[in-house]
Parts: structure tokens; sequence; C-alpha cells
């Protein structure tokens, strides 16, 4: 009986000893990082390259414990190299293949690698430390990041039978990676029907067919190029040639030039050549704290000269036009090649290195060892927990282990991002009239019926919500009556000032001020002046102000004939008899860099506040906007943007003021377009636009605006 018994205790350790053995079979390795590495049989590369060193240490931001610690790179800008060699060399054929590994950045990557490398076993050098980028591997795998390149590798090489050339197989649309400051575990699985499944914390982000998802293919075609073939002397590829019959007009002048000077451009009889373009701002006065002796000699600031804006001035330029004599160099029409075969192509032969597999993980080498062999440019890349073999559910439990239980602490360690700044305005009414009704409770005696207090409390909310109501049809109707004049004493006695003002013009017509043609501003297009003022590099003017008037791109209107001869001029300056349109600028495409420097009295849609206002600008499909700046009738912006024009000559730059509102709809305060076949080339200017507003004002809202264009006139 003792003699069974012992029996049966050798059969069931026999058996105990044998799933032990089968188990870690499973396992090629399994990595934690518990002692220094450096102990467990990992050894630095000692190439001349790596010049990284590695260090034995806690992950430096959000550390699961004070004990957790893995292999973790050193600086930036360095090349790390590390190895461990496995006891026996693996054979994946007829396998399931599992690598798994942990990877933690300090910081979010940058331009970094962090994939692994299972190096072939025949192709390693005898003291495996010496290995380098260089020394052949079957698989390569894991995260790879370098600016707008994010990519999770997956690279097979595979050598042909019958060629024994190697090849890297690249999976075709490789995953992107988790690139953030916590722990994410890499997992590959490799199984037996040529699928494969990439797994990043736990989860499927990439699967498919080892004999479809590669490039280049596993399978080889079947025919490739002749390399001896080449094309025939006699071939012609070109589909169309010059007509040998076709002949030079003679009255085809290739020497035309594409411009000419505009014949019915003519200088205007009131323009002023010595006039400056900008003057001293009257208006400015020297601060009183200004000390001569510090600050030096006091100047008033430049403004446009309201004179250019009147006459023109500066040395005036005659426009260009387009040449209609212009034809350019002559070129024979093109017509159909007789001789024509088509695009040539060489001849097909069958591959010599063609074969074909069913399964890929056939042909793979055996793998003797696992390497990093990374260049950094980020700090403290952290790797740990690594598992390779051949037990997917193995893999699956060590993860469950090591991974998820760290990722839950670091993942609590990382700070709440900070909560959107919005206005909760249904919370805040609840609040207040819970309060409200709290006060109710408190000056109300006892003992009066809860009926009465609901009525007291209703009637007292009503009152002001009848009262807000009140107030916003008040608003709406303010705002449709404003774009009509109200009329008032004041203005009725303004109206007849102006009459007996008026009367008194016309019996004294000699007298009279130069007087300025009024310009509405109209959505239509309007008709441009015959004479228009130029400054000194012939750029037609557009003024935001015309003598202290806010016209919103506003052409200037022609100069009165008697305000010219007060400036000496011809009284009856020549005028063409017919308007000629405006031909488009020498350079009529380019960039337009500009700066939205400031806007100035700024009217909002609510008339009891100072605007959020912020300025949206369009053209074409570019479309942009400032920074809102809160409660501010004159804002400062000192944003800079850049547009690209394809037609000057067509295209406008249109302004529009918003006023920000968290409640409903933005609202439009007003707008203003920029005439870009104005602006002159490489010439940075600065002008004020006026905005058409919605809403009447006293003071115009002006938009002060910095412009340089690689356009326009020369």
């Amino acid at each position: 009986f003792k003699q069974k018994i012992m029996i049966i205790h050798i059969v069931l350790l026999a058996l105990i000893l044998c799933i032990i053995n089968v188990t870690a079979n499973q396992i090629i390795l399994k990595e934690t990082f518990d002692n220094n590495f450096l102990e467990n049989g990992w050894k630095l590369g000692s190439n001349d390259k790596y010049n990284g060193d590695w260090e034995w240490a806690v992950p430096k931001t959000y550390p699961a414990s004070d004990d957790d610690k893995g292999v973790q790179t050193g600086g930036p800008a360095r090349h790390y190299g590390l190895i461990k060699e496995f006891k026996n060399p693996i054979d994946i054929k007829n396998k399931d293949l599992v690598v798994q590994y942990e990877v933690k950045a300090s910081k979010p990557l940058t331009c970094s690698g962090a994939y692994l490398k299972l190096l072939i076993h025949n192709e390693m050098p005898e003291n495996a430390e010496t290995f380098d980028d260089r020394t052949g591997y079957g698989i390569m795998f894991g995260p790879d990041v370098c600016g707008p390149q994010d990519r999770v590798h997956l690279i097979i090489r595979h050598q042909n039978p019958k060629t024994k050339e190697w090849e890297e197989k690249h999976l075709a649309q490789p995953a992107t990676t988790k690139n953030d400051e916590l722990s994410h575990v890499y997992t590959l699985i490799l199984r037996q029907d040529n699928t494969f499944d990439i797994l990043i914390d736990d989860e499927s982000v990439k699967s498919g067919s080892l004999l479809e998802d590669f490039t280049p293919s596993f399978i080889p075609p079947k025919e490739i190029d002749d390399p001896e073939d080449s094309k025939p002397n006699d071939w012609v590829d070109d589909e169309f040639m010059p007509d040998p019959e076709a002949t030079k007009p003679d009255d085809w002048d290739e020497d035309a030039p594409e411009r000419i000077l505009d014949p019915n451009d003519v200088k205007p009889d009131s323009w002023l050549d010595d006039e400056p373009m900008t003057v001293p701002d009257p208006e400015s006065i020297k601060p009183e704290d200004w000390d001569d002796e510090e600050d030096g000699d006091w100047e008033a600031p430049q403004v446009p000269n309201p004179k250019c804006a009147k006459f023109g001035c500066g040395n005036w330029v005659q426009r260009t036009i387009s040449n209609p004599a212009y034809k350019g160099i002559w070129k024979p029409p093109q017509i159909k090649n007789p001789a024509y075969k088509g695009v040539w192509a060489p001849r097909k032969i069958p591959n010599p290195g063609y074969f074909e597999t069913c399964n890929p993980n056939t042909d793979m080498p055996k793998l003797g060892a696992v390497a990093l062999d990374l260049w950094s440019m980020d700090s403290h890349i952290t790797f740990d927990n690594f598992f390779i073999g051949y037990d997917v559910d193995e893999a699956k439990e060590f993860r469950k282990q090591t991974w998820k239980i760290k990722y839950q602490i670091e993942k609590a360690q990382m700070p709440e991002p900070p909560a959107a700044k919005t206005t909760d305005v249904v919370s805040d009414m609840l609040s207040a009239f819970k309060e409200f009704v709290a006060y109710i409770k408190e000056i109300i005696p006892a003992g009066v019926p809860l009926s009465l207090v609901a009525t007291i409390v209703a009637v007292l909310v009503s009152i002001p919500c009848f009262g807000c109501f009140y107030m916003c049809q008040r608003v709406t109707t303010l705002k449709e009556e404003s774009e009509e004049p109200i009329e008032t004493e004041q203005s009725n006695e303004d109206e007849k000032a102006d009459e007996e003002e008026d009367e008194e013009d016309e019996e004294q017509p000699k007298e009279e001020e130069p007087k300025q043609q009024t310009i509405e501003p109209s959505t239509e297009e309007e008709e441009e002046p015959t004479t228009r003022p130029r400054n000194e590099a012939g750029e037609e003017q557009i003024m935001g102000k015309v003598n202290g008037d806010d016209k919103a791109g506003v052409k200037p209107a022609t100069p009165d004939p008697e305000a010219a001869s007060e400036h000496g001029e011809d009284e009856n300056p020549t005028e063409p008899d017919e308007v000629e349109e405006k031909e488009p600028p020498f350079i009529a495409s380019g960039e337009l860099s500009f700066t939205i420097v400031s806007v100035k009295d700024a009217g909002g849609s609510d008339l009891f506040s100072k605007p959020d206002l912020y300025i949206k600008y369009a053209i074409g499909d570019q479309k942009g906007r400032t920074k809102t700046v809160k409660s501010n009738r004159n804002p400062t912006y000192n944003q800079e943007f850049s547009i690209t024009v394809n037609d000057a000559n067509t295209e406008k730059l249109e302004f529009v003021g918003m006023e920000d509102d968290f409640l409903t709809k933005d609202d439009v305060i007003g707008h203003a377009i920029l005439e870009l076949n104005t602006l002159q080339k490489d010439q940075e200017v600065t002008q004020e636009m006026t905005f058409v507003t919605k809403k009447k004002s006293k003071k115009p809202m002006i938009m002060t605006i910095k412009l340089k264009p690689t356009f326009g006139k020369q």
C-alpha cells in the first residue's frame, strides 16, 4: 500500500513538473525590471554610435510608486543601444507569437523612436553588445514619432527563398501612437493563419493579413519588366507636333510691349506736385510733461495731408493699360503627329524571383535577441514589462497584473483639465430665485397660508420679468427707428440755421469755401471719376478720411473748379469726354500682409454697455478674425494676417465688425471694403477705414490698418 502511495506521488509530481515546463516553454522573456537591468542579462550597446546613457529609474512624471522602476533613456539628441539575448533561439514556425512591452514618456514625444527589434540569430555578432543598426532583424515593432509622422511600426524582414535576397515588408497603413505622459502597453500578435493584431492599452487598433496588408507583398509578381529591353531609336512618343506648314503672319509684331501708357489718363490741372503726402497733425498738442532736455524736441505726429485726398499730390505717374496690339512670341499651332506610336514600355518577362507561400511565418529565421536601437530627441523615455512568448492569454494576464494597475494610478495623478469658462445663465437664475424665496419666507410671519406666499412671490417675480420684456421690445424698436432720423427741436433749429447759411452762400458765391461732394455709401458699384488723385508712385488714393468727413471705401470726388482756382490752377480743368473703365494694375496677383491695429468709436448692439468687439475679414475662401476685446469702444489688436490675392483688379477685401454674444448669435456692427487695385507693390502704408454701421452715431467707427502688398503698381 505504501508503495502504491509513493508511486502516485511520483506520478503527480511528474505531471506538475511537466505542466510547469510547458508553461515555461510558452514564455520566452518576461522582464519587470524589479532589479537593475544590467544584473538580469541586459547589455549596453558598445558601438561608438551609442552615446546615450541608460538608467534604471522611476519615471519622471506621474510614477505609480517609488519602486516602479524601468529602463530609461537619458538626455535628448542621443543614440541608444540595449540588447538581451534569449537563452535559446526561438522558432515561430507553426506558432502564435506575442511581443508586448510598455512605453512611458516624461513629456509627449516630439521626434523619437521607441520601438524594439527581434534580431536574427544567425546575423548577430559573436559579442551581442557590438550590434548596431545594420544588424539583421526579423521583426521591428513599436511607436515612432517625429513631427507630423506618428505611427506604430510593424516591419518584417523576409528572405526570398529563390534569390536569397532580404526585403523589408512594411505594414501599409500603420496605426498611430498614444502620445502623452502615461504608460501605454503595445502588443503584437502574429498568428499561424497569417493574420496579425496590434493592441494599444488592451484594445485592438490594427488587424489584418500578412499576405494582403504589407508592402511590398510577401508574394512577388509573376512578371517583371525586362531590364535588357530599351526603347528603339526611331520610337516616336510625342502625340502632337508643330504644324510644319504654318507660317507667322506678316502683321505679327513680336516686339510690341505687353502694356502701354493710357492715352486717356491725363494729369489733373489741380494736381499738387510739391505738396507732401503727410503733414503735422494740427490738432496735436505738446504734452504738459514733455521735457525738451530729456525727451528732445517735440514734433507733432504726421497725418495724411487732406489736400492730397482732395486734389492729389506728389509725383504723378501716368497709368498703363494692356496693349491691344500685343501678341507675344509667335508659335506654330500643334497638330497630330502621324509618326506617333504611343507610350513605350519595356516588355514583360517571367520573374526569376517569383515564388508562392502560404505562410510567411514558415520562412521566418530563428530569432536570438531583443534589442532597443533608438535615436531620440526627447529625454527620459521609460521602457518596462517586456513579454515575448507564444501564449496570447498569458500575455493578457500579464497586462492585467502590471500595466492596468499602473495606468489607473498614473491617471489619477494627472490634473483635471481646466473647465471652460462659460456662464450658465439658467443656473444663476435658479440660484437667485431660491435665495429670493428663502428671503420671502423669512420676512413673512408664521401662519400665513402657503398659497398666499406663492401668490406674492409670483407677483414680485412677474414685475421685473415684464420690465425686462418691455425693455427688450423697446431696444428692438429703437434699433428699427435708428435707421430714420429723429426730429427734435434742436434739429429743427439746426435745419433753419443751415437754410439761412445756404441763402447767404447763394448771395455771395465767390466767398464760398471749397465744397466737398457728398457720397453716400452704397452697395451698388459707383462710377469712377475721370480724374483720380495719385501719390508719387502713381497710386490712386483712397483715403479713410476726406477733410474730416468719413467715407467707407469711397473714392474722393472730382475737385471743384473754384476750389482749384484758389490754389493757382486753371479754373476749367480739362475733363475727358468719356469715363474710361479702370484697367487692371500691372501686377494683379501676390501676397498681402496686413495688421489690424485698432478700432475707435465702436458702437454696440446693446444700448447700455460697451461692445465685446472682434474684426472678421474675408476674400474668397480665405477668412480669419482677430481676438475679442471685452467691453471697449476703442480696442487695440495689433494682429498680423496674410492672404493670397489672385486678381487685385476684381477681388475686394471685406472687413466686418462683430460683437461677441455668448447667449445668441454674434451681432454685426458694421462693415468696410478695401479696394485692392489701388495698392502699390512693396509699399507699406497705414490707412484708416470707416465702417458703414447699422446704427447711426455722432462719431463713425474707424479701423486703423497697415498694408504691405507684393502686387499692384510698381
